[in-house]
């Protein structure tokens, strides 16, 4: 089947070591900032290249394994959410922005931004002499140091914000992203990608219109033998690279089955890759390891039949 809905490569996320400032409050371990990557990758990778067609199932998965019941509520862990976010950005990098230095440069400008407010307040609170109190000159070193510090990457260059709130991303809007993506995906598995496609009642635009608009670019591209013309969506980002599949799935009614070796990739395969026919593992990894089964287990029929001719 022909696809009618085309991805493009080009997204290169950078994977970097990912810190856990843990920052807690009163009740509890919620954390309030996403993990603050080092300036330099680890190593840079292209979802693409790597065939990762099925990111949206695994974060839809990963997103219900944090629920359970208490007395028929859902009530998810702080602490937990937080351990996913750690592990999902060593594994996969920033959900948000694919370059580290630009994403330590926004977290600095808004540290930056919150230094000058608690400066401000506590001269305010504590302004009695010419002098400066030492707790307002330490904020505002610090504050001075962080502009710095984000100046000095960007180089000119605007900050990479969340497209909704305007700020380095949080925990919370991953958290957030990735309860929307859990609903999508539930929703194509009960084969209703209407809801994504239409726009919902009163509503001037559809989910998938919306969230394309956030994190891909629209951009054309020669497709095919006769190098036909079409128009392709690019992902700026993971979240970009999430909804893209999402919207490929509703489309082309993409289904999915368990790869073959899913005892150890815990990975799914799609009914139609990007790229063109039906895949039946989930990368070349699962591939060479059930060749590898496959010839010792002929391997071992060949020694058995030899011991039975004895």
């Amino acid at each position: 089947m022909r696809s009618a809905f085309f991805i493009t490569r080009g997204l290169v996320q950078e994977v970097g070591k990912y810190e856990i400032p843990l920052k807690k409050i009163p009740d509890g371990r919620v954390i309030d900032a996403v993990p603050a990557g080092s300036f330099d990758p680890v190593f840079t990778y292209d979802p693409w290249t790597l065939r990762f067609w099925d990111l949206h199932r695994k974060i839809r998965d990963t997103y219900q394994e944090q629920w359970y019941l208490v007395e028929d509520s859902e009530v998810v862990d702080g602490g937990k959410i937080w351990e996913c976010i750690v592990s999902f950005a060593q594994q996969f990098g920033d959900f948000f922005e694919p370059n580290i230095m630009m994403s330590k440069a926004a977290s600095l400008l808004d540290e930056a931004a919150e230094m000058e407010s608690i400066a401000k307040s506590a001269d305010y609170r504590e302004h009695s002499s010419m002098a400066l109190p030492p707790r307002v000159r330490q904020y505002q070193d610090r504050a001075a140091t962080c502009r710095n510090t984000a100046e000095g990457i960007l180089k000119g260059r605007a900050p990479s914000h969340h497209p909704v709130t305007g700020k380095s991303p949080k925990a919370e809007d991953w958290w957030r992203e990735w309860a929307e993506i859990a609903e999508a995906v539930n929703l194509l598995d009960a084969r209703l990608s209407a809801q994504l496609i239409n726009p919902h009642l009163g509503a001037s635009e559809s989910v998938l219109s919306i969230k394309l608009q956030q994190y891909t670019i629209l951009d054309f591209k020669a497709i095919g033998s006769r190098s036909s013309i079409v128009p392709v969506i690019r992902p700026t980002c993971l979240a970009g690279w999430a909804w893209a599949l999402i919207a490929r799935d509703a489309i082309d009614e993409i289904r999915y089955v368990w790869c073959p070796e899913y005892e150890f990739c815990k990975r799914e395969v799609p009914s139609s890759s990007p790229v063109g026919g039906r895949p039946i593992f989930c990368s070349e990894k699962c591939r060479s390891r059930a060749g590898r089964k496959k010839r010792r287990l002929q391997m071992e029929q060949k020694q058995l039949q030899k011991s039975s001719n004895f």
